[in-house]
Protein backbone atom coordinates (compact mmCIF):
# COMPACT_ATOMS: atom_id res chain seq x y z
CA UNK A 1 0.00 0.00 0.00
CA UNK A 2 1.41 3.59 -1.26
CA UNK A 3 4.94 2.15 -2.21
CA UNK A 4 4.51 3.57 -6.10
CA UNK A 5 5.88 6.92 -7.20
CA UNK A 6 4.16 9.54 -9.30
CA UNK A 7 6.58 8.00 -11.81
CA UNK A 8 5.35 4.11 -11.14
CA UNK A 9 1.91 5.46 -11.06
CA UNK A 10 2.29 7.44 -14.45
CA UNK A 11 4.17 4.41 -16.22
CA UNK A 12 1.14 2.07 -14.99
CA UNK A 13 -1.81 4.34 -16.60
CA UNK A 14 -0.04 4.42 -19.87
CA UNK A 15 0.28 0.58 -19.83
CA UNK A 16 -3.26 0.32 -18.87
CA UNK A 17 -4.58 3.17 -21.60
CA UNK A 18 -5.16 0.86 -23.94
CA UNK A 19 -7.17 -1.40 -21.85
CA UNK A 20 -9.86 0.82 -20.74
CA UNK A 21 -13.29 0.73 -22.37
CA UNK A 22 -12.91 4.51 -22.64
CA UNK A 23 -9.27 5.71 -22.85
CA UNK A 24 -8.44 6.90 -19.50
CA UNK A 25 -5.87 9.63 -21.74
CA UNK A 26 -8.92 10.76 -23.31
CA UNK A 27 -10.87 11.86 -20.05
CA UNK A 28 -7.60 12.88 -17.99
CA UNK A 29 -4.11 14.54 -18.31
CA UNK A 30 -2.07 11.08 -16.94
CA UNK A 31 0.82 13.30 -15.53
CA UNK A 32 -1.74 15.86 -13.55
CA UNK A 33 -3.67 12.26 -12.43
CA UNK A 34 -0.83 10.39 -11.45
CA UNK A 35 0.29 13.38 -9.35
CA UNK A 36 -2.53 13.84 -8.13
CA UNK A 37 -3.03 10.02 -6.87
CA UNK A 38 0.09 10.01 -4.96
CA UNK A 39 -0.44 13.19 -3.70
CA UNK A 40 -3.87 12.45 -1.78
CA UNK A 41 -5.22 9.08 -3.09
CA UNK A 42 -4.61 6.22 -0.47
CA UNK A 43 -2.78 3.31 -3.41
CA UNK A 44 -3.75 -0.10 -2.85
CA UNK A 45 -1.26 -1.43 -5.06
CA UNK A 46 -0.07 -5.21 -7.22
CA UNK A 47 3.69 -5.54 -8.29
CA UNK A 48 5.04 -7.94 -10.39
CA UNK A 49 8.95 -8.21 -11.19
CA UNK A 50 9.12 -4.63 -9.41
CA UNK A 51 6.90 -2.92 -12.08
CA UNK A 52 3.26 -2.04 -10.61
CA UNK A 53 0.45 -4.54 -12.33
CA UNK A 54 -2.78 -3.45 -10.73
CA UNK A 55 -3.72 -0.01 -8.71
CA UNK A 56 -7.09 0.68 -6.79
CA UNK A 57 -6.72 4.27 -5.74
CA UNK A 58 -9.39 5.53 -3.08
CA UNK A 59 -10.14 8.91 -1.68
CA UNK A 60 -11.38 9.02 2.39
CA UNK A 61 -10.85 12.40 3.02
CA UNK A 62 -14.51 13.17 3.57
CA UNK A 63 -16.79 10.25 5.92
CA UNK A 64 -19.76 12.64 5.46
CA UNK A 65 -20.05 11.69 1.95
CA UNK A 66 -18.25 8.31 2.15
CA UNK A 67 -14.72 7.14 0.21
CA UNK A 68 -14.54 7.09 -3.41
CA UNK A 69 -12.38 5.01 -5.66
CA UNK A 70 -11.37 7.15 -8.19
CA UNK A 71 -9.25 4.59 -10.21
CA UNK A 72 -9.26 0.78 -10.62
CA UNK A 73 -7.12 -0.10 -13.61
CA UNK A 74 -5.05 -4.03 -14.31
CA UNK A 75 -2.28 -4.52 -16.99
CA UNK A 76 -4.44 -6.57 -19.38
CA UNK A 77 -1.86 -9.26 -18.80
CA UNK A 78 -2.83 -9.84 -16.04
CA UNK A 79 -6.62 -9.06 -15.87
CA UNK A 80 -9.19 -11.94 -15.18
CA UNK A 81 -7.26 -13.19 -12.59
CA UNK A 82 -9.23 -12.05 -9.12
CA UNK A 83 -6.54 -9.11 -8.84
CA UNK A 84 -8.86 -5.85 -9.02
CA UNK A 85 -11.48 -7.76 -6.62
CA UNK A 86 -8.94 -8.60 -4.21
CA UNK A 87 -7.63 -5.01 -4.34
CA UNK A 88 -11.48 -3.45 -4.35
CA UNK A 89 -11.74 -5.70 -0.93
CA UNK A 90 -8.77 -4.07 0.44
CA UNK A 91 -10.27 -0.50 -0.16
CA UNK A 92 -13.17 -0.95 1.17
CA UNK A 93 -11.93 -3.03 4.27
CA UNK A 94 -10.04 0.17 4.68
CA UNK A 95 -12.60 2.41 4.32
CA UNK A 96 -14.84 0.51 7.11
CA UNK A 97 -11.88 0.65 9.56
CA UNK A 98 -11.79 4.11 9.24
CA UNK A 99 -15.00 4.93 9.71
CA UNK A 100 -17.04 5.55 6.28
CA UNK A 101 -20.49 4.75 6.19
CA UNK A 102 -19.99 3.90 2.06
CA UNK A 103 -17.77 3.65 -0.51
CA UNK A 104 -18.44 4.74 -3.97
CA UNK A 105 -17.29 4.60 -7.23
CA UNK A 106 -17.78 5.48 -11.14
CA UNK A 107 -18.24 3.01 -14.24
CA UNK A 108 -18.59 3.10 -17.64
CA UNK A 109 -22.15 1.53 -18.26
CA UNK A 110 -20.92 -0.54 -21.44
CA UNK A 111 -18.21 -2.28 -18.94
CA UNK A 112 -19.70 -5.40 -18.36
CA UNK A 113 -17.18 -7.50 -16.43
CA UNK A 114 -16.69 -4.53 -14.21
CA UNK A 115 -20.10 -3.88 -13.38
CA UNK A 116 -20.52 -7.63 -12.92
CA UNK A 117 -17.46 -7.39 -10.47
CA UNK A 118 -19.25 -4.42 -8.73
CA UNK A 119 -22.91 -6.24 -8.15
CA UNK A 120 -20.81 -9.41 -6.98
CA UNK A 121 -19.24 -7.54 -4.28
CA UNK A 122 -22.96 -5.89 -3.70
CA UNK A 123 -22.41 -2.34 -4.89
CA UNK A 124 -25.92 -0.85 -6.33
CA UNK A 125 -26.48 1.61 -9.28
CA UNK A 126 -26.89 4.98 -7.27
CA UNK A 127 -27.32 7.60 -10.09
CA UNK A 128 -26.52 8.43 -13.67
CA UNK A 129 -23.77 10.14 -14.69
CA UNK A 130 -24.10 11.37 -18.37
CA UNK A 131 -24.80 9.13 -20.96
CA UNK A 132 -22.19 6.74 -20.23
CA UNK A 133 -21.50 6.29 -16.72
CA UNK A 134 -22.79 5.24 -13.96
CA UNK A 135 -22.23 5.78 -10.12
CA UNK A 136 -22.33 2.69 -8.10
CA UNK A 137 -21.81 2.64 -3.83
CA UNK A 138 -22.17 0.11 -1.47
CA UNK A 139 -23.06 0.81 1.99
CA UNK A 140 -20.12 -0.24 4.89
CA UNK A 141 -21.18 -2.10 7.98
Amino acid sequence: MNRSSTQDILAHLQRCDAVFLFRLSQRVDLVTYATKIEGVAERFEAWYDGQLIGLVAAYFDNNETGAFITNVSVEGRFQRQGLAKKLVRTAIHTAADLGHKKIRLEVARDNVPALNMYMQMEFLATDQLGGATILLSKTLV
